[in-house]
């Protein structure tokens, strides 16, 4: 059986700090690992927050490559 390599994964109660960024304008830019570390730019802390933790579960629940 071949062996799998590690994924990169991110709990949920990490992932805002993790992924998030703020911006000095007041923004946070978030990464998103499953789409080749692509950053989007979200106007506030909650939405930052929601992003990430969805992407944390993306990545958690995809299957692995």
């Amino acid at each position: 059986m071949a062996q799998k390599t590690p994924r990169y994964k991110v709990g949920l109660d990490h992932a805002f700090e993790e992924l998030a960024t703020p911006n000095p304008d007041g923004t946070y830019s978030v990464r998103i690992p499953s789409e080749g570390d692509r950053v989007i730019v979200v106007p506030t802390e909650s939405r930052a927050k929601v992003v990430a933790e969805a992407e944390a579960l993306r990545i958690k629940l995809s299957p692995a490559a």
